[in-house]
């Protein structure tokens, strides 16, 4: 399992050795070395303004996690009291490896607190098993929540991890998305797009071995809202092959994932046009924005995460990467957080709130 950047999509719970991961990594929760912060470069920053708090948890409830929207809302996810530490769990195998539970053994409650132009609108959501979980919304307001990890466990006997629920109508659907999530989001046609890390692709919990491969096997996959398997980049068709979806930054008409093993590009449009980007010289990155000038790289391994990287792009030619520095509101450290891409905006996650930029305006 490849380890990631310690500001990262990865949802994580606290046990008495240290935060899990829901990819089953152990994470590298850093501390800034300070000293060498100070000796980089600091005549380029740029700052990120105060979007929203992170809501009160309802009554009786606790907060879980935090997903970004395709279209930029923000995705605040609380479950029961007392609950969380299974909504969150990891279990010991018999080498005494860490994974997390790919579902609850008793369904849970949540609420889903949706955050937009400093509106908040809170989501009765049923009661459901699903573990570390992801949300988006659809165009026409029904809501997904995708847990991470997936077990096969024989034919027709695996998770079935994708719920999709009306809330104007109470209708409940789930559906198999697979194993090893490490992002997903919906189109403008409600089509869902979901990029795997390297456990969905090659295999873990059943799939691949014994069992047959998984939807994660495609790398980067499109379904149908009833969980149809549309399109999945990882076939005979593309000579090119993801072995790791590192970021995934999706906007409602385009795609772009940022994948291992040599760290490239590659756009996905609704045709399911795929093309690849190289020479990207930035490797371990955990989120990206994109604009028509360029992208904007979360930090690379090892790096403070106050570290960024601005490529200029001319055509299909990405210029040397520009290190910035990123800036929160009274210029606190940008650490212990969540980042993600969406479009143009990069947006970060911690304990004080939700921050975002839009970081077009520093390639003009």
């Amino acid at each position: 399992m490849s380890f990631r950047s310690s500001c990262t999509n990865d949802r994580f719970v606290t046990l008495d050795n240290g935060p899990i991961l829901a990819n089953g990594g152990a994470s590298i929760f850093r501390g800034l070395n300070y000293s060498r912060f100070l000796e980089l470069p600091r005549t380029v920053t740029f700052d990120f303004e105060f979007i929203a708090g992170r809501p009160i948890a309802p009554a009786g409830y606790e907060y879980v996690s935090t997903s970004i929207s395709t279209d930029g809302k923000g995705l605040f996810l609380f479950t029961q009291k007392l609950l969380k530490d299974r909504v969150l769990g990891a279990f010991r195998n018999a080498g005494g490896a860490i994974f997390p539970n790919t579902s609850m053994n008793a369904e849970a409650r949540f609420k889903l607190i949706v955050l937009y132009n400093g509106t908040a609108t809170e989501i009765d959501l049923p009661p459901l098993d699903i573990t570390f979980p992801i949300c988006d919304l659809f165009c026409d307001g029904r809501i997904l929540l995708a847990g991470a990890r997936c077990r096969w466990r024989g034919t027709d006997d695996f998770d079935r991890n994708g719920v999709i629920f009306d809330p104007a109508t109470g209708q409940i659907s789930r559906i198999l998305l697979g194993d090893g999530i490490a992002n997903l989001s919906i189109d403008e046609n409600d089509r869902i797009w979901v990029s795997y890390f390297d456990e969905g692709v090659f295999g873990n919990f059943g799939w691949n071995h014994p069992g047959p491969p998984g939807p994660g096997a495609g790398g980067l996959v499109c379904f149908a809202d009833d969980g149809k398997e549309l399109w999945a980049f990882n076939g005979p068709e593309n000579s090119a092959f993801i072995g790791d979806c590192y970021a995934f930054n999706a906007q409602r008409e385009e795609r772009w994932a940022y994948v291992y093993s040599d760290f490239d590009l590659c756009s996905v449009d609704g045709n399911f046009r795929s093309e690849i980007l190289s020479g990207v010289s930035v490797s371990g990155s955990s989120a990206f924005a994109v604009a028509d000038q360029g992208f904007l790289f979360s930090s690379q391994y090892r790096e403070p995460t106050n570290t960024f990287h601005l490529l200029q792009r001319n055509g299909q030619s990405l210029g040397r990467p520009q290190s910035v520095i990123g800036r929160l509101p009274d210029r606190n450290w940008i650490d212990r957080c969540q980042l993600a891409g969406r479009g143009a905006w990069m947006h970060v996650i911690n304990d004080d709130g939700w921050f975002a930029t839009d970081f077009s305006a520093q390639l003009a």
